[in-house]
């Protein structure tokens, strides 16, 4: 739809016990009361669609993240270094590193297979000289360009460079920020400018009207770390 504007969570939330992205899922049902009047109840969870897999309430994760983020301004500056170190976005860098390598690989190997089928055509004189001069400098420019390529690992993020007065005051800044905004679409877009994902475990699935309990796993950006979060 033309209208369509994600919510706060969209996109962040990936389930511990499949990997999939969870989703939103909102209903509301009503009932009639003893009295004659109809109640209206709204049913608001975080989905994985993975058959198996369970709800956990929405409001619930969205409040600890939050929490979260409260939590971590409150410490001190060698416990909270300590705790940066393991939710700050590393090793999905390094696999980004990996797969562009691949990647580039992969292309060197379709430009020598492309190569190697306009020798072949020329060969056959299906190709004149000039056509075939022409296939030929183009591919073999790309080749040359890929060979060039360094693709480096990325610089580790070393915590204990931080600025933690930095830090404080951008998650003031994006808690602030978050109360003020409005529209929905916003706080997600507050949230992304933070958290690179959240993973979110089932610790017991929820029974009739017992919510579930469940765990959250933040990962930082670490760009948050190093830049003025800026509103």
């Amino acid at each position: 739809k033309m209208d369509f504007s994600p919510c706060e969570l969209a996109g962040l939330c990936v389930c511990k016990k499949c990997g999939r992205k969870m989703i939103r899922q909102y209903s509301t049902q009503h009932y009639k009361k003893k009295d004659g009047t109809v109640s209206k109840y709204e049913k608001e969870f975080l989905w994985c669609t993975m058959s198996g897999c369970t709800f956990v309430k929405y409001r619930s994760i969205e409040a600890d993240l939050l929490e979260a983020l409260k939590y971590l301004r409150e410490l001190d500056e060698k416990t909270l270094k300590y705790q940066l170190e393991n939710i700050v976005k590393k090793e999905e860098r390094k696999v980004d590193v990996e797969g562009l390598r691949k990647q580039v690989e992969m292309r060197k190997e379709d430009l020598k297979r492309r190569l190697k089928f306009i020798y072949d055509k020329y060969e056959s004189g299906i190709y004149s000289d000039q056509e075939f001069i022409e296939r030929r400098s183009e591919i073999e420019r790309e080749l040359e360009e890929l060979n060039n390529t360094n693709i480096e690992d990325p610089t580790p993020v070393n915590t204990q460079d931080i600025d933690v007065n930095l830090i404080r005051k951008n998650i003031t800044s994006v808690l602030d920020a978050y109360q003020k905004a409005s529209h929905k679409s916003d706080k997600n877009k507050i949230l992304r400018a933070v958290f690179d994902h959240v993973v979110v475990e089932i610790l017991e699935k929820g029974r009739g009207s017992r919510p579930a309990k469940h765990a959250i796993y933040p990962v930082l950006k670490s760009n948050f770390l190093s830049s003025r979060f800026l509103v």
